[in-house]
């Protein structure tokens, strides 16, 4: 007998802290509205490519499936045995095949000897999924069903294999096949398994004593946070510290694993001794959208004292401030802004623009991924995420950034276009870009730009001469609302030639 594929969440919460700390479970989808939100923070379309189906949380529930419309749209569609023969359509519009349909036939061959044969639009659903992760998995993880043991999508070939869902570490997949004696037959494959986010958070002293009209002091609180996943599955580890004086969030990319220092102002409570809590939200994403996220809390006394007790040693962070965002008002602000879908098919997503994400990189990458120091002649690649409607995103770059003409401390004059590049770059038309939407991805803005030649703020000794530049990202919505995000910490040292050596012809 057929068994129900249902949906797993392995969810297992490993938190190591050493503060007194309160730890906030995740929500199972327990209902649409849960079903709605999480696809809209995972980054899941809520709608079929053309948005003429909605995603159905009855099918999701029931099937374990990402499914858009319901059986009930399939034209003549069949039901036998309690199973419609489709559940619905893909996000790109096929029909999407049950494979707890009764089998039309049965044969005595096992799917591994079927003749399979070409089927309309598979190769482009290879294509849509995530190519150095999501697409080998989907390719080389053994089948299930029709009493399959060996077999692998790769053994069938992309030309006769079509994606009609892809697996991510939280959803099962499907496959669809077609036979040369005119019967179809669908696969699905195992999630791979969610990640486990492991983080804690330890302030260098739990107790700070203060003088008489001291208003508070200063300390650094070390946290550490690791997904149990390979780097290239995490898109990215954020930390949001929750300040009196307001949220610092800190992004870190290309890593499954971060170890940083935040400074602290503790502010003095109404009465002494007191307490002062303090409160960080850790966020982690795969690359296919699943999200790990724990909740960090914990409580340092404040006593009074004859003096203060020295401040600790400051440490610089481990790793580079990214980016802050000044988010366009809301009813109830929130430190990572996401869209909860209604779900109706009557959303408004142009009311909102909750930026997700913003990465910079250059093509020399000679100080590595987790800083945003370039050499000026450099080519950049700047790409932000989001969740909703956005109609362009504006790049701006500090004016010494953005001149097409510098000259050097000995009055030389160069020009962007006459001396290098052959074209100017006009500022906001050029940097203006419209939104691009993957198949099964989040919807983002992407930009290139050579950097031109321009003062260092870092010489290659490491000073400092001078304030670091400054990238804003501004997302335009329908209706005129914006919401702006900065990069202030965009430094220059030096240019390409210096690291070009050219050799004599021989």
């Amino acid at each position: 007998m057929k068994r129900r594929i249902a949906a797993m969440f392995i969810v297992m919460l490993v938190l190591a802290v050493t503060m007194s700390m309160e730890v906030l479970g995740t929500t199972q989808i327990n209902n649409s509205s849960q079903f709605f939100k999480w696809l809209g923070e995972t980054g899941t379309p809520s709608y079929s490519v053309s948005g003429s189906y909605m995603a159905n949380y009855g099918t999701y529930r029931d099937y374990g499936l990402i499914v858009y419309g319901s059986p009930l749209d399939i034209p003549g569609n069949e039901l036998r045995d309690g199973e419609y023969r489709y559940l619905g359509y893909t996000f790109l519009e096929s029909q999407y095949t049950n494979q707890l349909f009764p089998n039309d036939a049965t044969f005595g061959n096992i799917p591994e000897n079927w003749d399979y044969v070409n089927v309309s639009g598979a190769v482009e659903s290879w294509e849509s999924l995530e190519q150095s992760v999501q697409k080998p998995y989907m390719l080389y993880t053994r089948l299930i069903g029709h009493g399959a043991t060996t077999l692998t999508a790769a053994d069938i070939g992309i030309y006769k294999a079509r994606v009609q869902s892809p697996a991510t570490w939280v959803n099962t997949g499907s496959i669809y096949t077609y036979k040369s004696n005119g019967y179809y037959a669908t696969f699905s494959v195992p999630p791979m398994g969610m990640g486990i986010l492991t983080a804690s958070m330890t302030p260098d002293t739990t107790t700070i004593s203060l003088s008489p009209g001291t208003n508070g002091d200063r300390i650094h609180l070390n946290l550490t946070a690791s997904v149990n996943k390979p780097k290239g599955e995490v898109s990215f580890i954020k930390v949001i510290f929750h300040l009196p004086s307001g949220d610092v969030v800190r992004f870190f990319h290309n890593t499954n694993s971060i170890d940083i220092v935040q400074e602290v102002f503790v502010q003095k409570p109404s009465t002494l001794p007191g307490n002062v809590v303090i409160t960080a939200t850790v966020v982690s994403e795969s690359i296919f959208g699943d999200k790990l996220e724990r909740n960090l809390s914990g409580t340092i006394e404040v006593v009074e004292g004859s003096s203060a007790t020295p401040g600790p040693t400051p440490r610089p962070p481990a790793s580079t401030p990214v980016p802050s965002v000044t988010p366009v008002p809301t009813p109830t602000p929130r430190p990572t802004p996401v869209i909860v879908p209604s779900p109706t098919p009557t959303p408004e997503p142009d009311e909102y623009l909750p930026f997700r994400d913003a990465m910079i990189w250059g093509d020399w990458n000679y100080w590595g991924d987790q800083v945003h120091r370039f050499l000026a002649l450099e080519k950049i690649h700047v790409k932000v995420t989001f969740i909703g409607y956005v109609r362009n995103a504006v790049i701006r770059l500090s004016p010494q950034l953005e001149s097409m003409e510098y000259t050097n401390s000995e009055g030389y004059t160069y020009y962007y276009s006459e001396d290098f590049f052959g074209y100017n770059v006009d500022f906001p038309e050029d940097s203006t870009v419209a939104p691009e939407y993957g198949a099964w991805g989040l919807p983002y803005a992407a930009w290139d730009y050579i950097l031109p030649l321009c003062d260092e703020t870092i010489g290659w000794d490491g000073s400092r001469k001078r304030p670091p530049y400054k990238m804003t990202i501004t997302l335009n919505g329908r209706s005129g609302e914006s919401q702006t995000v900065t990069i202030d910490d965009i430094d220059i040292t030096g240019n390409t030639h210096e690291l070009l050596h050219p050799q004599p012809l021989k």
